[in-house]
């Protein structure tokens, strides 16, 4: 007798797998606009570097003035609550005078 083999009458459609959307080209600036771009950035980090220099400095003049200050204070025997040493460089006695009487 020859041999009969089964064969299942019930067979699935095959699997139906997502494509990938088609990516576009990535688009991007020339390299004249690069270069541009480029040295616009330079420009902003020597600006703020610049800056960052000018604010040291200011800091540095500001701590002499007040150094200088100390010592006119000291040579002249001020008091710094009391006494003041004006812009052209007067001295005026106890010119802070403290108002409790108020």
């Amino acid at each position: 007798m020859p041999e009969e083999t089964a064969v299942s009458s019930t067979t699935q459609p095959p699997m139906e797998v997502p494509l990938p959307a088609p990516t576009k080209p990535q688009e991007t600036i020339s390299n004249e606009d690069r270069a541009v771009l480029e040295m616009a950035k330079m420009n902003r980090k020597l600006a703020f570097s610049e800056a960052q220099k000018a604010l040291a400095q200011n800091e540095s003049a500001e701590m002499a003035h007040r150094y200088t200050l100390l010592q006119l204070y000291m040579k002249h025997s001020l008091n710094p609550d009391k006494d003041l040493i004006d812009e052209q460089g007067n001295i005026h006695r106890d010119a802070k005078k403290t108002s409790t009487n108020q």
